[in-house]
């Protein structure tokens, strides 16, 4: 068999099986337009539906992706960092030239809930549609007013600049298909009717699983990891199920309802990601849905694998005794797991205890068990920290955001 041959047998699979792929992916449900009977239509002119879009939207943090700094409301633009590669947000005004001024209804929900975008083209899940997906349709359309109300930019963006061969859309056939969970959100008939709106807020329009689950080597979220901690853009982004030991289960609703409104609690401060999460969207949500978030995420049961946070295992007993500036040199403990190589170098750890909350600086220098670690304590601020999504984020001295998280410097 010649070469050339061969080449041409392997390029012929790979077009049958991109063919069949998407011939599976067009017959999946939710393809096709939804009936306009099935759902109650927002009214576009209506001020109410306008309003509640405009709630919408800020619950599920539409600015902090597609307001790029110094630049227009939703006008695009703004780079966000992958591990694939970069992606920029686009343009999401009425714009008719450079926005979605001139999409259908039907167009948008496509886009929003099953990633397709009006050309056709797969999108990346960096827009987070596999969470999207959960949020009834009259909750995307009605987000699709308000934005109808917003001033018009003009503001050409070109969204992907992924490297090859991340760059070919097509690849996200595949990826749907392992990947996107396209069940739309069923209420929990035994639980109440305040959890069960948490469940939809976090699981759908607040989409936290797209930082606070782990991730798999294709990028999408591993199925034993939700809401149980991961790394994201060199931060440590912690546990928020409802584990006592690793996450948020020994926090009171209320404190949880303070951190999501207020940014702080006397468990800890926000910063970074979650810092522009709470000033973006979750400052502005009412306290009812604040506590049914609450009474949501302290009902998920931990996970039976250890949190990202078991890296700092060895050193859960710096936290209970009261400590002033300085510096602190120790040995991992033999009994805590090797350290992940992704934590070499510099870190902030948060360690909050009964005499307030301290920052200690890591230092380690190879993943052996017997790593002589160095720390250099200080108390930790309170406030917001001030910080973008995307490759102009951040300030290398920002403090973590909960207990016994960790942000790589």
């Amino acid at each position: 068999m010649s070469r050339r041959y061969a080449v041409g047998v392997i390029v012929a699979l790979v077009v049958l099986i991109a063919a069949a792929a998407g011939i599976l992916w067009a017959l999946l449900p939710g393809r096709l337009p939804l009936r306009a009977d099935a759902f109650q239509k927002p009214d576009p002119q209506s001020f109410e539906d306008i309003e509640r879009g405009r709630y919408l939207a800020i619950a599920g943090d539409c600015a902090a992706c597609h307001t790029a700094r110094g630049g227009k409301p939703f006008a695009g633009g703004l780079p966000i960092e992958t591990p694939f590669g970069k992606v920029v947000a686009p343009n999401i005004t009425p714009d008719r030239e450079t926005g979605i001024g001139a999409w259908t209804d039907d167009e948008f929900r496509r886009a929003v809930q099953e990633g397709i975008g009006r050309d056709g083209d797969l999108l990346y899940p960096a827009m987070p549609y596999p969470a999207y997906a959960k949020v009834a349709p009259d909750d995307v359309l009605a987000i699709r007013a308000y934005l109808a109300t917003v001033e018009p930019a003009s503001n050409k963006v070109a969204a992907n600049q992924l490297p090859f061969p991340f760059r070919n859309r097509a690849l996200m056939l595949g990826w749907n298909l392992l990947n996107f969970d396209r069940t739309p959100f069923r209420p929990d008939p035994n639980a109440s009717v305040e959890r069960n709106r948490g469940a939809y807020l976090v699981d759908g329009l607040g989409h936290c699983g797209s930082c606070h689950t782990a991730k798999n080597i294709l990028g999408g979220d591993k199925r034993d990891g939700y809401l149980q901690g991961a790394v994201l853009q060199g931060w440590f982004v912690p546990n928020v199920s409802g584990d006592p030991r690793v996450g948020i289960g020994v926090w009171p609703r209320d404190d949880i309802v303070d951190y999501l409104r207020a940014g702080a609690n006397h468990w800890t401060v926000v910063s970074g990601l979650m810092a522009e999460e709470v000033r973006n969207s979750s400052a502005y949500l009412t306290v009812a849905d604040l506590r049914a978030i609450a009474i949501y995420l302290k009902g998920v049961p931990p996970a039976a694998a250890a949190s990202p946070r078991h890296y700092f295992q060895g050193l859960q007993g710096l936290q209970d005794a009261p400590r002033a500036a300085g510096t602190v040199s120790m040995r991992a403990s033999s009994a805590s797991p090797a350290w992940d190589p992704a934590f070499l170098g510099a870190h902030s750890l948060h360690f909050p205890n009964h005499h307030g909350a301290f920052l200690a600086r890591i230092t380690t220098s190879s993943s052996s068990l017997e790593d002589s670690l160095s720390f250099r304590w200080r108390p930790a601020r309170r406030g917001l920290f001030r910080g973008r999504r995307g490759s102009d984020r951040g300030s290398s001295d920002a403090d973590p955001d909960t207990p016994g998280s960790a942000s790589k410097e």
